[in-house]
């Protein structure tokens, strides 16, 4: 998480924006989440009874953020949850559910978690999200389409592989220069001129 992203988190002033009770709520949330992502951020192999206090604290921490609304909706003592659930992000399942598996094998090689990073797969979802809008169907209305954008983009991407790896050029041959004017006899100096 960048430093920007972080300071916001910790010095966001949530009494300004939301009711009391809510906000003590979200403090609360964000609170553990900074703490969750600390232990991430430390520079150190963690062992299995870390990973799994720290899988306990990131499933603990989920159902808080998926808290649901208690109470009729139309009766005063209703009770605003959290998020619904349809809300939480691969990256938050991610987060929740596979970290620990990541962390031990992490340990596994001896390398810190904080030296990894998504961004090839951030790459890949741009590249897909490019090919849905500039080489796909997009899953259109249309009763002889027999393939869905993704086998659609999947195809693509074969073929892109497949070109690469069987036809991709060998070396190059060094660029020869060739100056015109002496190659052009003098009548071809004179058109051109």
């Amino acid at each position: 998480m960048g430093n920007d992203r972080y300071t916001l988190l910790k010095k966001l002033n949530l009494n300004a924006l939301l009711p009391d009770h809510r906000a003590t709520k979200y403090r609360s949330l964000w609170n553990e989440f900074l703490a969750l992502m600390d232990f991430l951020n430390e520079e150190k192999c963690y062992s299995p009874p870390d990973t799994q206090a720290f899988q306990r604290r990131a499933k603990a921490w989920v159902a808080k953020l998926t808290e649901p609304s208690q109470g009729d909706p139309k009766s005063p003592d209703f009770v605003l949850g959290m998020c619904d659930r349809k809300s939480i992000t691969p990256y938050i399942h991610c987060f929740t559910q596979h970290m620990a598996e990541f962390l031990d094998r992490c340990t596994s090689i001896k390398t810190p978690l904080r030296f990894f990073s998504s961004e090839p797969v951030e790459k890949k979802n741009h590249i897909h999200v490019q090919l849905f809008y500039s080489k796909t169907r997009m899953d259109g209305i249309n009763k002889f389409q027999t393939k869905t954008s993704v086998e659609e983009i999947l195809e693509i991407e074969n073929r892109d592989l497949y070109f690469n790896f069987e036809y991709a050029p060998g070396p190059t041959k060094k660029v020869r220069k060739t100056n015109i004017g002496k190659k052009m006899g003098p009548k071809m100096k004179d058109i051109l001129s």
